[in-house]
């Protein structure tokens, strides 16, 4: 449960930065090897036991630990500045001036 809330608070930390495609690939990573695992823990083949239903919460814990893992070591590279075009966005929303031909009352 920790490990969930602790994957929150590092996808909300660079969605607060304007990064919204890291959480996603951290997801992605996370949801990938919960795939991957999930076979393996729950059946057990091979040299592997079959764990079962816990073999299936073995494996969400550990691909939601390796996916945190690797966002908190991404927070340690520097900010990346806000791109250009959500500049020129909130430029394109900003109030238009009225020029003198344009009047209120027609």
């Amino acid at each position: 449960m920790a490990i969930f809330y602790a994957q929150q608070v590092v996808d909300a930390i660079f969605a607060g930065r304007g990064d919204t495609r890291t959480p996603m690939r951290l997801a992605l990573t996370a949801n990938a090897l919960i795939l991957v695992l999930d076979p393996l823990l729950i059946y057990g083949p091979g040299p592997l036991p079959a764990l079962g239903v816990t073999g299936a919460a073995l494996a969400t814990a550990l691909g939601r630990t390796v996916a945190l893992v690797i966002g908190l070591l991404r927070q340690r590279t520097p900010a990346r500045a806000a791109p250009r075009t959500t500049m020129r966005w909130a430029r394109s929303c900003a109030p238009a001036r009225r020029s003198p031909e344009t009047s209120w009352y027609g």
